[in-house]
């Protein structure tokens, strides 16, 4: 599935390239995140997030990725992916990333998301639910 778009790019980025939009929609995936403002915010300033911005006629997108050691083999890890984009670009989205780790050597992609997110996202791009987190507010 190839998107549809005019004008495409998905593109790695460096702290300094991020843009007052930019900024604004991390702001807006952190608060939806499964994983603590904290965390990602250390993984940014402290280089080990690979950044990644999409841009289209009709879609925005900012995706944060590490690469991590985990269940004895190395990973590339998606923490957040925050913006709007059709599921078209996500599957362009994903099959950069998933060309990327292969590239690096990885030996899967790994994303921390919610149900609802799996059936609309995940599960369409051939993603399995391997891990459950659960988390309970005190």
């Amino acid at each position: 599935m190839q998107p549809t778009s005019t004008s495409i790019s998905f593109n790695m980025i460096q702290l300094q390239d991020l843009r007052k939009k930019d900024l604004e929609i991390l702001k807006m995936g952190i608060k939806r995140s499964k994983l603590s403002a904290d965390f990602i915010r250390d993984i940014i300033l402290d280089g080990k997030a690979i950044m990644w911005r999409l841009e289209a006629d009709d879609g925005f997108a900012i995706v944060l990725t590490q690469e991590r050691f985990d269940d004895g083999e190395m990973e590339l890890f998606i923490p957040l992916v925050a913006g709007k984009a059709p599921l078209v670009y996500k599957q362009y989205l994903m099959d950069t990333l998933m060309s990327f780790a292969r590239l690096r050597g990885l030996k899967r992609v790994t994303a921390v998301e919610s149900p609802a997110v799996y059936r609309i996202m995940g599960k369409p791009l051939g993603f399995s639910v391997k891990r459950y987190y659960i988390s309970k507010e005190i």
